[in-house]
């Protein structure tokens, strides 16, 4: 369920390392920027605005992801007995909270006794409130061919612009603007992305009232998951998702969201979250005997005629609501959600597409089951479509004393199953799919932790309608050890697949066998106050179809506390990578609400430089990053530079 084995020493370590720490943290829980963006705009707003621990309830508890289900447990069984906590002392007689646990809390929570009221005045909105505002530009050079050619319209910057504000009452409102590269500046705000929302939240009955963009998310992913999740490649990834219901967004992802209205309300031990919302997708449009047809095309780039074209061109109603009962011990959730598409979709073109579905309605209906007892937490989510056919997870979790925690989790999917917006864990909700899941982790001390997640997944290929069984198979080995203020991250991975895979040319499908082994070796060390130093080895070997290939990198980063307002880091990663073994990926420090997860491939050496000052009010940071291709005997330069105003 829900991030429970989140290590806490992962949060200690920002403290004690910097922010840079921080953001890798999020890449190795996230998939993508995007991800890592969103996953660190809600952090920096659950620092921003700690969370009421005298009166939130176990769900929101759980939502932030630094405590897990036992301990959240035990931390309202304490309340419920004792009353009112006044201060994180008192937290070290809850079974479970450590000192080095109560530590790394105190910036995300607060101990006050009353609840604001919705206050309007200018003092409230104005004097005593949030405002951050920040305007970033980046350029690579050379321009691709595609500039060149003259086949992009705009210029090759990359802009954006991002307003916060915050009350101390509850109400906050945000606004992204973004261009990328190629795009024009046009429109009434010249940026061709734009997000916002206007939020009121609280602790009353009302808990929340968005108006704007948001996300949701619902159980495990099987019926709906919009925005962003956590994957299991760090240790303490749990291994459940835990869903926020609605969240508000303004971010740069252009497609997996909704625009309209959500509410949040509370009564008693009921939880009612019902949301309405309208927007245009971008698809592209087909005439069929006269009649026309228009399928959703993802991505967000508008820089061609073609991609101007098929901007916001196919209307999407959308309308659920998700009602939810939750005591100590259980917590039972209903969700029921509905889309309608303002034009038939394409029908299927070839084989490849035999079982994507021609409507135009989708809707839902799922349940989530979570209920804690023995010692064991369980964890149920069952989803059917339309037409009735059925999805399920089923997972659970058991810590066994302090050094053991073992977790299960089996997932079965209809061939025929359809959602709109899942994203459930494993690869990719194939059709049909049965997939297992077993994770161990051995926390020996609190310095020393090792984590083993073995899976697998068994699917048939029903879009080439034959029953063409495929198969993956995957081990992991995580092993973090501190010593004398450093840090070690051992990771092993293996992977053996075999598919059923093929194209329209091809008389027959051929089976595509897949053998990968990587391993990575991470240290970091506070050399001292003011000077720290992250290096990385990785080693890559894949054999497919009989194919061998491989791969190395190494990186190294040094960060400069020089002053308090300023801080510089230097990295550089080098790699030899063959064509067949695909590539391997690194954490690079990026602005703030950035993330750089570069992929390396053949023969390459990148280079980049960030310098950051932050002022009382204002901040400003510059990023450059050089890649020189060695085969090739080519070169990319990219620059970016934000400033940041606070107040």
């Amino acid at each position: 369920m829900v991030r429970p084995l989140l290590i806490l020493s992962l949060f200690v370590s920002h403290f004690a390392l910097g922010q840079s720490d921080l953001n890798e943290w999020l890449n190795l829980r996230s998939s993508d920027a995007e991800q890592a963006e969103q996953l660190y705009l809600e952090w920096q707003e659950l620092q921003q605005n700690p969370i009421a621990i005298n009166f939130c309830s176990r769900d929101e508890l759980l939502q932030t992801g630094l405590l897990n289900i036992f301990q959240v447990h035990n931390l309202i069984q304490y309340r419920e007995r004792e009353g009112l906590i006044y201060s994180s002392r008192e937290l070290i007689l809850v079974k479970g909270f450590s000192k080095e646990l109560i530590r790394a809390l105190e910036s995300f929570i607060d101990f006050r006794t009353e609840n604001p009221k919705l206050d309007f005045s200018p003092q409230a909105l104005f004097k005593y409130a949030k405002h951050d505002a920040l305007w970033r530009w980046q350029i690579k050079s050379p321009l691709s061919e595609a500039f060149k050619d003259g086949d992009y319209l705009g210029d090759p910057l990359e802009s954006r612009i991002r307003y916060q504000f915050q009350s101390r009452t509850g109400l906050s409102a945000a606004i992204n603007l973004q261009k990328d590269p190629g795009e024009k500046w046009t429109g009434p705000l010249l940026f061709d992305h734009s997000a916002f929302y206007l939020r009121y939240k609280s602790n009353r009955n009302l808990r929340q009232i968005l108006v704007g963009d948001f996300q949701f998310q619902f159980g495990q992913g099987l019926s709906l998951w919009s925005g962003s999740a956590f994957d299991a490649s760090a240790i303490g990834a749990d291994i459940n998702r835990y869903s926020k219901g609605f969240r508000a967004f303004a971010g740069n992802e252009e497609n997996r969201f909704f625009r309209g209205l959500a509410l949040e309300y509370q009564w008693r031990a009921f939880n009612l979250q019902p949301f309405i919302s309208y927007r245009k997708l971008d698809a592209r449009e087909e005439i069929i005997q006269g009649e026309a047809y228009r399928k959703p095309v993802y991505g967000g780039y508008h820089r061609s005629e073609t991609e101007i074209a098929r901007r916001k061109q196919l209307p999407l109603s959308s309308a659920g609501l998700q009602v939810q009962y939750e005591n100590q011990q259980s917590k039972i959730s209903l969700l029921w959600h509905g889309h309608r598409l303002g034009q038939a979709p394409i029908p299927p073109e070839d084989f490849l597409e035999s079982l994507q579905p021609d409507r135009q309605q989708y809707s839902n209906l799922s349940t989530n089951i979570q209920h804690l007892v023995a010692g064991f937490f369980l964890n149920l989510e069952l989803s059917f479509d339309a037409d009735f056919h059925p999805a399920a997870i089923f997972s659970w979790q058991k810590a066994f004393g302090d050094h053991l925690k073992i977790a299960q989790q089996v997932q079965q999917n209809s061939v025929h199953y359809v959602s709109w917006w899942a994203s459930a864990p494993g690869p990719d909700l194939n059709p049909g799919a049965t997939a297992f899941v077993q994770q161990i982790e051995i926390p020996w001390t609190y310095h020393n932790q090792s984590q083993i997640r073995l899976e697998y997944q068994r699917y048939p290929w029903p879009r080439y309608q034959i029953d063409g069984p495929s198969a993956e198979r995957q081990i992991q080995i995580l092993h973090r050890w501190h010593k004398f203020e450093q840090q070690w991250d051992f990771r092993f991975r293996y992977q053996n697949s075999e598919s059923m895979d093929g194209n329209n040319e091809q008389a027959e499908l051929q089976t595509k066998q897949l053998n990968t082994w990587q391993l990575r070796l991470i240290h970091r060390w506070p050399i001292t106050r003011i000077i720290s130093c992250r290096s990385s080895i990785q080693y890559k070997n894949q054999n497919s179809n009989g194919i061998p290939a491989q791969g190395q990198m190494i990186s190294q980063q040094w960060n400069f506390e020089l002053a308090p307002q300023w801080q510089h880091i230097i990295s550089y990663s080098l790699s030899d990578i063959d064509q067949n073994a695909g590539a391997l990926y690194n954490y690079e420090a990026d602005l703030r609400y950035g993330f750089s997860i570069p992929a390396s491939r053949g023969q390459s050496l990148r280079f980049n430089t960030l310098s950051r000052w932050k002022g009382e009010r204002f901040g400003i940071e510059a990023k450059i990053s050089y890649l020189y291709a060695i085969e090739e005997k080519t070169s990319q330069l990219d620059f970016k530079i934000q400033c940041r105003y606070h107040l």
